[in-house]
């Protein structure tokens, strides 16, 4: 797993500098580094079935790395988009539909309620997909199952 990560990752490079390119990732000129045992390590213990790891930010966008062992709830993110790059393991996300009996979580965002509708997606080592901001969302994994993603939230262009 440990070297997967980061050749899964090299593909989804391009696709993060041009997503990123046009701010800073509020790192120092000498870039950022993180090593597939740092990352392996940051992801071993979850708590509720999930861990999140943000590992660069700016004003607008974000990196995540995540690893996920239990279905995750719905949410809508109205002003950013989700790139998720999947790592390890399977999961079904469920993209688009209608959402009821969600609440807001933090200015833009949207969490829980019921999904209703929408396409399913299953995501295997390499895939990618692109998620829409405004695009209810929710990543499902099977029991005893186990899924590991990368997630770049990029702002919505105007």
């Amino acid at each position: 797993m440990h070297t997967t990560i980061i050749r899964a990752m090299g593909p989804v490079l391009l696709l993060l500098m041009v997503s990123l390119a046009h701010g800073s990732l509020g790192t120092s000129m000498q870039g950022q580094y993180f090593s597939s045992a740092d990352i392996a390590s940051q992801l071993a213990h979850t708590v509720d079935g999930q861990v999140f790891k943000e590992v660069a930010k700016n004003p607008e966008s974000s990196v995540i790395i995540s690893r996920r062992e239990k279905t995750g709830d719905v949410e809508v993110h109205s002003v950013v988009d989700d790139v998720i790059f999947a790592e390890a393991g399977h999961a079904t996300v469920t993209v688009g539909g209608q959402v009821t009996g969600n609440h807001q979580t933090e200015p833009n965002e949207w969490r829980g309620g019921e999904q209703s509708g929408g396409r399913d997606y299953s995501l295997a080592p390499g895939d990618l997909l692109l998620i829409p901001a405004g695009s209810p969302h929710r990543v499902a994994v099977a029991p005893n199952g186990s899924f590991t993603y990368l997630i770049v939230k990029t702002p919505v262009r105007q």
